[in-house]
């Protein structure tokens, strides 16, 4: 209750302190053009005044008539309004002080009136008027005044109170349904969130939409409090009108808008269908079902995504012209400030876009290829417009950026592999002493008992380099998976070495310095020490 009284408190302050800033103005229905002209009390039209009087305009002699007679207002209304003739026309009187005189240039020619009439006209209705303003001013209506600001005053606050509570049960409700055992939440749609920060979220906009409907009835609550005194009534009036016009005018921009809202909702709905229609043809395309000259099934997906770009781009220029507000000051700032933050950032980013797009349509590499780029060897998860996302041997995933693969070689061990199959190749050094007919058969020896290795096209052995203490001998093997590429390579290492002891000949590399007393190599009988197990079936 302590908290409730405190934000009533700050609320009713801010809004009794803003509401100086709308005690001028001056709301009525009365056209814009005939506004000045019309001397309106209470909210009642009295006079309009129409001609000029001894140099006085309208516009001067009604503001003269008001200002006397909210000033008698104030103070005390004495008598009763009656009429005199002068040499002008008709002066309507208030007790013994005049107010305004009804000239015959005041009369509207079309209305076939007269001064006369008119001037009785004026005079009941000011003697109304004043007869009201006096009933309001006994002890009776000033009771009945405080009886209702004391309702209001109740109303109010059982409408604070009640806003509280719904707020706080929304927010209660909100985090019931959210939370799963406190932590996650049960949309996939927000699975990657935590729910409290969701609820946190969702609680702050209940507060700032209840804090609004706060500031709302506070504003109409001081209005209606206002105009229940005479003495403050004008003031109340003057708030009143401002949040009528306030509302009036939105209404009525509202109103105004719905044709070119139609024109905006037309041109959104063309811009769908035909991004329909395009993701439509490029999906077959995708899927092989038709075939066009430049777009590959590979290259369909960034196709479209660029023309569905393109699309909405198009669309929102057209349909900008239409949108509300579009011509406002704050419209061409937001426009001015988008154009410099894209100006400014977009150098970095336009020229990883553009190395995506030559990546896309260059058909470097696609996603599930096996890539070598650098030091970064592994599967291609996802190809995008600023980077590429590969995942390693070590099941790391590492995002390279797209300007990076342009500037670097790139191996594809995927592209050639359907139709000519992919070949991996690895070196051993073996001294002059060694018969190279015998290194060849022990490494394609050594390739056929490595799973994984094909047998047609079969494994093949090159010469590579005749250096000075070893001849360097490089295997080349055709796989059958090349997504099996690192662990194929590891078990042909593997056989290599195991021949290679079988048979009693020494790998020379790196460096050969002279002949070792005794080969240097690893005994059949001392492969599988601990901690090393054999698995072999053979054996």
């Amino acid at each position: 209750m302590r908290i409730l009284f405190r934000n009533f408190t700050m609320i009713l302050c801010l809004a009794i302190l803003s509401a100086p800033l709308f005690a001028n103005v001056k709301g009525s229905d009365i056209p814009p053009d005939t506004a000045d002209e019309i001397l309106v009390i209470d909210g009642t039209q009295v006079f309009t005044f129409r001609g000029e009087l001894t140099g006085f305009s309208p516009a001067a002699r009604k503001n003269r008539a008001q200002s006397r007679i909210e000033d008698l207002i104030k103070r005390e209304i004495p008598g009763e309004v009656t009429s005199k003739q002068i040499n002008e026309g008709n002066l309507i009187m208030l007790g013994d002080r005049g107010i305004f005189v009804i000239t015959p240039g005041d009369i509207d020619p079309l209305k076939n009136g007269t001064v006369k009439s008119e001037t009785q006209k004026v005079t009941d209705l000011l003697n109304n008027l004043f007869e009201a303003e006096r009933k309001k001013r006994t002890s009776s209506a000033y009771i009945f005044a405080v009886i209702q600001s004391v309702t209001a005053l109740a109303l109010f606050i059982l409408f604070i109170i009640f806003t509280a509570r719904s707020t706080k049960k929304l927010n209660d409700f909100i985090s019931s349904k959210l939370a799963t055992g406190g932590k996650t939440v049960k949309s996939d749609l927000l699975k990657a969130f935590h729910a409290e920060e969701i609820t946190a979220r969702a609680g702050n906009l209940i507060t700032a939409v209840s804090w609004i409907i706060y500031l709302i009835m506070t504003y109409v609550f001081i209005t209606f409090m206002l105009t229940r005194f005479p003495q403050t009534k004008n003031f109340g009036n003057a708030l009143g009108s401002y949040l009528n016009a306030a509302f009036s005018a939105t209404f009525s921009s509202i109103i105004s808008s719905i044709p070119d809202l139609m024109i905006v909702a037309v041109i959104t709905f063309c811009a769908w269908i035909i991004n329909r229609i395009s993701r439509l043809l490029f999906d077959m395309i995708e899927q092989e079902k038709i075939s066009m000259p430049v777009i590959f099934p590979d290259t369909a997906q960034p196709t479209r995504r660029i023309v569905t770009t393109l699309i909405w781009i198009f669309g929102i220029i057209a349909a900008y012209p239409y949108l509300p507000g579009s011509g406002s000051e704050a419209f061409k700032g937001i426009s001015i400030m988008l154009g410099l933050i894209v100006s400014l950032g977009s150098s970095g980013i336009m020229s990883q876009a553009m190395s995506g797009l030559i990546l896309m349509y260059s058909r470097t590499f696609r996603p599930g290829d096996f890539v070598k780029t650098g030091d970064v060897e592994g599967i291609v998860i996802s190809l995008g417009m600023l980077s590429t996302k590969i995942r390693n041997i070590k099941n790391e995933e590492i995002t390279v950026p797209n300007a990076v693969l342009v500037g670097s070689a790139t191996t594809n061990f995927t592209r050639l592999h359907k139709e000519m199959g992919l070949v991996i190749s690895t070196s051993v050094t073996i001294g002059y002493n060694t018969p190279w007919r015998q290194v060849h058969a022990m490494l394609i020896m050594a390739a056929e008992k490595t799973e994984g290795v094909k047998r047609n096209p079969a494994p093949y052995v090159l010469q590579t380099a005749l250096s000075d203490f070893y001849v360097e001998y490089r295997l080349f093997a055709p796989v059958e998976e090349v997504n099996g590429r690192p662990a194929v390579l590891n078990r042909l290492h593997q056989n290599i070495q195991d021949v290679f002891n079988e048979y009693g000949v020494q790998i020379m590399s790196p460096n050969y310095e002279a002949d070792p007393p005794q080969p240097v190599l690893v005994p059949k009988d001392r492969w599988f020490e601990a901690p090393a197990k054999n698995n072999e079936k053979n054996n």
